[in-house]
């Protein structure tokens, strides 16, 4: 069983991280990209409308990026196929469907605390000593906890299997810490609102404690990107550590769930998923409470830690993101883009067929008409019923034949009342509501693909239905 755990394209090489006969690799690949042009010639190779297509082969990623430079804009010369090199590799290496292992990843829950001299502590300006890191291990749960400081279980904490270092300070707490990281560096990473806190402090901490770069030890490859993230109208720091993909389970929980929750503060959701909650620390502040009750303060992180170990197990979110990964053959983190991941998912359709998608083209100012709302009527009604049609779009993708390769030029001039009055002659080609028609002649691709989907998500509820009544 042969699968990425991640890819990057980074100058001519692709830097991989995965699983082969099943064992860890870290390698550095160099890649011979191929991109298509026009053809006069008859080809194995089409476009997306059936055009004839021919492949140019490029010694490395450079060439390919100035070849694309060079023809960009450039109306009768248009440029075929996947233009990110990272997903190129991941087709080219990888074909056919990926059977992958979550248990041969390492997949770590990870919470810090620090001291709050001034309140919070600042990501940018980290002041603050870090006074406890705490990871878990998904598959064994195993747990690793580094403080300056002696510790004896808890009555909440005596049945965990916990593997505690006594630092001298933070220094050698941190030093411990990277020592342990690089010696099987995890494959991912969640916490918390990890990659917003957790992550940032730690990597920022340890840049202002060594300096020299130490941070980029974090990374397999031994690099460390800093970038910002905008919420709440304010640009918060983060980090990526390159060969190590953060999977937040905040984010997780709230893109995934499909659930609206008048809080997401961590000791909320886990009343609410697990009907379980944080340690209370019987404090006022948070100084006082590693102050005064350092072994509690112990038992309060771990806790924390194993609260978001405890929701993945009950709710998989990771796992759901992985079989939408290798589904997509895209990075972990892609899968929070539904437009990345369609843009895989098809591109990977297609390419089984030879059919080679054509490049993406910006039009400024176009607007695209949403949904039909029909207007309400104020007033009170009688015998009011509500319907609810099973994925209205994917179905209405499949019922009207809709995709790019059979979409019929021009449209009728109709309305949506012209429609439901029946004052529309519909021949021989499928006609949406807004009067744009599809040829039936042959199955078009989105609704090819769409259909899978559909097919799949009916089969694995049938699946979990009946797992459900077998417990």
């Amino acid at each position: 069983m042969d699968f990425y755990t991640y890819a990057w394209q980074y100058g001519n090489k692709v830097l991989v991280r995965g699983i082969r006969e099943g064992e860890k690799f870290i390698e550095k690949h160099a890649f011979t990209p191929t991109l298509y042009v026009r053809s006069n010639e008859p080809s194995k190779f089409k476009g997306l409308y059936g055009e004839e297509i021919k492949p140019v082969r490029f010694k490395n990623c450079t060439d390919a990026k100035e070849f694309l430079d060079k023809y960009k804009g450039i109306d009768n010369y248009p440029i075929y196929g996947q233009t990110d090199m990272t997903y190129q590799y991941l087709s080219t290496i990888y074909p056919g469907e990926i059977d992958f292992d979550l248990t041969k990843l390492g997949i770590w829950s990870i919470d810090i605390e620090t001291k709050a001299d001034s309140g919070f502590p600042s990501v940018e300006n980290p002041t603050d000593e870090v006074l406890l890191i705490t990871v878990m291990n998904n598959h064994t749960k195993e747990m690793f906890t580094w403080g300056a400081g002696e510790w004896k279980p808890g009555k909440e904490t005596v049945d965990l299997n916990v593997n505690y270092t006594v630092c001298d300070d933070e220094h050698d707490l941190l030093e411990k810490f990277m020592q342990w990281w690089v010696g099987d560096y995890p494959d991912i990473i969640t916490g918390w609102n990890s990659t917003l806190f957790d992550i940032p402090y730690l990597v920022s901490r340890i840049d202002k404690v060594f300096g020299n770069d130490a941070k980029n030890t974090l990374s397999p490859f031994n690099m460390t990107r800093k970038r910002t993230v905008k919420m709440h109208n304010k640009e918060l720091l983060a980090y990526d550590i390159k060969g190590v993909t953060q999977l937040d389970y905040f984010d997780l929980y709230r893109k995934f769930t499909y659930t609206a929750q008048e809080s997401y503060k961590l000791d909320y959701i886990a009343e609410v998923e697990l009907g379980k909650n944080k340690l209370e620390s019987g404090y006022d502040t948070f100084k006082e409470f590693y102050e005064n009750d350092w072994n509690r303060f112990i038992d309060y992180n771990i806790i924390d830690t194993k609260l978001v170990d405890e929701l993945e197990d009950k709710m998989k979110l990771i796992e759901l993101i992985a079989t939408m990964t290798y589904d997509a053959k895209a990075n972990f983190n892609d899968i929070f883009s539904a437009v990345r991941t369609w843009d895989c998912l098809l591109y990977n359709h297609l390419l089984d067929k030879n059919i080679m998608i054509p490049q993406r083209k910006t039009t400024q100012g176009r607007r695209i008409e949403g949904a039909y709302v029909q207007e309400p009527y104020p007033g009170q009604y009688d015998w009011v019923m509500s319907f609810d049609a099973t994925s209205l779009y994917p179905s209405i993708i499949m019922q009207y034949n809709m995709s790019p390769d059979t979409l019929v030029p021009g449209m009728l001039d109709s309305s949506v009342e012209d429609l439901l009055d029946k004052k529309v002659k519909i021949g021989k080609y499928a006609m949406a509501a807004n009067g744009q028609q599809f040829t039936k002649e042959k199955q078009g691709l989105f609704p090819e693909i769409v259909e899978k989907f559909f097919d799949d998500r009916q089969r694995y509820k049938k699946l979990m239905q009946q797992a459900q009544k077998a417990h």
